[in-house]
């Protein structure tokens, strides 16, 4: 019998197995040396074929969309007058570009035959389904972790169904609040601090805002909100009240009730929780979940991915997204819905609204007026924007983007003209804002001893990403092909994303390489609470492949690299526009950097013409909120707030 076996590192590879046995190691950082056993070997190369011979992005949106246009999903799953599948549908996204670069791995690995069976631990929940789809023996090893953190978080949560979290956190100690333990309530401050608030003459806003997401902006001892912290004080200027709700806040995380102790006006999401919450809300939410679930009641259509059928294992993982996703929608429109009648607001503004169903259902109903700044990259095949309109899909009153290209691509998907307005990036007016920096050559020399990088070196920083199975897959090829071999005189500062919590692949891949191939490694630093735009000015060259500082390096007027090491496209066409150099291989980027090729003024002037409309953003986001929530009140003075 041949038998695969996949293990999460090379230690739990065992001993030499019988013939026919496979033993694969899970850790793409991982990198075996030479001489070592032939029958254990690392995933990169399986995972290299599938991302070079496919643009798994694409193939995955495109296989989604047309089962999920006929299942009419957007009519199936409508609860509370609010369609959910465009809730869902990002993820949906990602679990079956998993799949698909799972099953490329796969029939990569099997390509001088298949095996009899196959062991998998049982965390890799993607590898499993298509495992089984392929009619292999599955033996899953391990078992899930009993044990718990001292912040109440398991590292396994992410891995699992939630479903199966539920139950664990059922068992989970819980730390008690401070109330618990005696002294006044935890809440009575912030009680006072609404109360004030809610005094105020003016029109009020709610800003959503991620404090624990804040990073240094316009000089290292500011932390801001990189998209809103320019928006804010514009908002008082032009006669509104902020009032600041500080979402993914924890009571448990003493950085997040400092920091809601420091600013009085923010209302962090925890007290929201504590305050406007009520044990009715839950069999609101449990409705829902029984609702928008029945509405797959019946649904024969099936889902087969590059010929593989994946219906049930989709079923399941679209029930779970829903039950999950609507409980906690519907447990914070409730709270949310309260929170209006109190505070009686005039907008609310928020980013990443494709996340924020909650509140914009909940201003919907109260009528009013809801307003989303775009946060990241925007092009037409983005999953996390509706690609039509549909009668309940919930949408902000007005959509602010960064120039006339991103007002094109949402009104060519879901969005009325009108509904889009062109404002400018937030973020330029903060780094434009900062105190007088230091010339140039100073700043750069700063930056570069701050970093530790020597006299000489070139100074290369690379842009990482943010899922898990990104890192792992699409990154850490990446960084193999362009990366994974000598690199005299050049220091790798590795520039992590807001969201992660460790210093991901880079360091161990790039070392175990050198040592395989017993070479130096490069110098490399890993930085993530930086202020990005003073990194990249002191930077020789920018390297992203996906990723938003691209766009950030062409603004900075940094020498700007693509990775074009996969079937995946260049998705804002910023070759085609003369403002990233594609690289293919070690030796593109080391001529890249050593006889640097300048963007032509005129390109950059273009594509910057074309994505940021030039001036003060936040003043015209300000005003133009103003004048919307004027002209609502002219229009509807009832319901006007």
């Amino acid at each position: 019998m041949r038998r695969l076996s996949f293990v999460a590192g090379a230690g739990d590879a065992g001993s030499a197995g019988q013939a026919g046995e496979l033993t694969v190691v899970l850790d793409t950082a991982w990198t075996p040396r030479p001489g070592a056993r032939p029958d254990v070997i690392s995933l990169r190369p399986a995972f290299a074929a599938a991302m070079e011979r496919h643009d798994l992005y694409g193939e995955a949106l495109a296989a989604l969309e047309r089962w999920a246009t006929e299942a009419d999903l957007a009519d199936r799953l409508v609860v509370e007058d609010v369609t959910y599948w465009y809730r869902v549908r990002e993820e949906l996204w990602r679990w079956t570009h998993e799949r698909l670069l799972w099953q490329h791995a796969i029939a990569s690995i099997e390509a001088d035959g298949a095996f009899d069976a196959v062991a998998v631990p049982w965390d890799e929940t993607a590898l499993i389904d298509v495992v089984r789809a392929l009619g292999r023996r599955v033996e899953v090893t391990g078992a899930p972790p009993t044990s718990v953190s001292p912040a109440g978080e398991t590292s396994w949560r992410r891995f699992v169904p939630s479903a199966a979290v539920r139950v664990v956190r059922r068992f989970r100690p819980r730390a008690r609040p401070p109330s618990a333990v005696g002294g006044p309530p935890p809440d009575a401050s912030f009680d006072a601090r609404l109360e004030r608030l809610t005094a105020s003459a003016g029109p009020r806003v709610l800003v959503l805002t991620r404090p624990n997401r804040f990073q240094p902006v316009g000089g290292e001892d500011a932390r801001l909100d990189p998209n809103l912290g320019a928006v804010i004080p514009a908002l008082r200027e032009a006669g509104f009240e902020p009032i600041l709700i500080g979402l993914g806040m924890s009571r448990r995380r003493d950085e997040d009730r400092l920091a809601a102790e420091r600013d009085d006006r923010l209302l962090p999401a925890y007290y929201l929780g504590s305050r406007f919450g009520r044990p009715e809300d839950g069999r609101r939410a449990t409705d829902a979940v029984e609702i928008v679930g029945g509405g797959l009641d019946g649904l024969t259509v099936p889902f087969v991915l590059a010929g593989l059928d994946l219906t049930a294992a989709l079923m399941g993982a679209l029930r779970d997204s829903l039950a999950r996703v609507v409980r906690v929608d519907m447990l914070e429109r409730a709270r949310v819905e309260r929170l209006l009648e109190i505070v009686r607001p005039a907008a609310i503004l928020m980013t990443q609204e494709g996340h924020r169903t909650g509140w914009l259902a909940a201003a919907a109903r109260a009528r009013v007026a809801s307003f989303a700044l775009q946060h990241g990259i925007l092009y037409p095949t983005h999953p996390g924007y509706a690609d039509r309109r549909h009668p309940n899909l919930v949408l902000p009153t007005r959509t602010f983007v960064f120039g006339d290209y991103e007002r094109r691509v949402l009104e060519g998907l879901a969005y009325d003209p009108g509904e889009v307005i062109v404002a400018g990036s937030p973020r330029l007016d903060l780094d434009a804002a900062a105190p007088a920096r230091p010339d140039p050559v100073a700043e750069r020399l700063a930056v570069r001893g701050e970093l530790g990088v020597a006299d000489g070196d070139r100074l290369l920083v690379v842009s990482t990403m943010n899922v898990a199975f990104l890192r792992r897959s699409h990154l850490v090829h990446m960084l193999e092909v362009l990366l994974g071999g000598p690199l005299p005189g050049i220091h790798v500062v590795v520039k992590l994303h807001p969201g992660e919590d460790d210093d991901g692949p880079a360091r161990p891949l790039l070392t175990g390489l050198a040592t395989a191939g017993r070479y130096a490694p490069p110098p490399i630093t890993i930085v993530k609470d930086t202020d990005l735009y003073r990194l990249l000015r002191a930077a020789d060259a920018h390297l992203g492949q996906l990723s938003t500082v691209l766009t950030d390096a062409v603004i900075a007027g940094t020498t700007n690299l693509i990775a074009m090491v996969e079937g995946s496209a260049d998705l804002l066409g910023y070759v085609a526009a003369g403002v990233a150099r594609p690289v293919r291989d070690i030796a593109g980027l080391r001529a890249a950097l050593h006889d640097p090729q300048p963007v032509r003024p005129d390109d950059r002037r273009a594509f910057l013409d074309d994505h940021f409309l030039p001036g003060t953003a936040s003043t015209r986001i300000a005003t133009a909120m103003a004048t919307v929530v004027r002209e609502r009140s002219d229009a509807d003075p009832v319901g006007a707030r």
